[in-house]
């Protein structure tokens, strides 16, 4: 499983949408959307608002292939 998966995973178990990260994030939907979608990367300190946003590390949001949903 990609990291975008992943990421897509905990928004989704989290009711939380897409637009919503992308206003998290300071960001727009659709560059949201590439980056979810891999077509486009986060910055660290995107990744580490994700992580911060489903308290988890920026490894089990980014660098995991295994989704331990809680």
């Amino acid at each position: 499983m990609g990291e975008c998966t992943v990421l897509k995973a905990y928004r989704k178990l989290y009711k939380i949408k897409a637009q919503e990260m992308a206003e998290l994030l300071g960001i727009t939907l659709p560059t949201y959307c590439n980056k979810e979608n891999g077509k486009a990367t986060f910055t660290i300190l995107e990744a580490k608002t994700i992580a911060n946003k489903f308290n988890k590390t920026i490894d089990e949001i980014f660098f995991n292939d295994n989704v331990i949903l809680e």
